[in-house]
């Protein structure tokens, strides 16, 4: 089902893409795959971002978690505060 709206997509392009590949002198479905291409780059760098994001999040619960319990551990009740922001 998939393959089939991308090539309904690509064939729905093609006539778009035509004059713009004309210019630079290459196939409409060349230009077509190269945005495609860039496309995929464009997400791979923005779901990487983000993923470094939830990292520095993760790190920092971890962090809070390992001073709470050893707030926990060394008198049986915690002494700090919610201190977030």
């Amino acid at each position: 089902m998939g393959l089939g709206v991308v090539g309904f997509l690509g064939a729905l392009l093609l006539p778009l893409a035509a004059p713009v590949a004309g210019v630079f002198g290459v196939a409409p479905a060349a230009l077509i795959g190269l945005a495609a291409i860039v496309l995929l780059v464009a997400l791979c760098v923005q779901l990487s971002i983000s993923i470094s994001g939830i990292q520095e999040q993760l790190r920092k619960i971890a962090e809070e978690l390992a001073l709470f319990r050893s707030d926990v551990e060394s008198d049986g009740k915690p002494t700090r505060q919610n201190d977030s922001a």
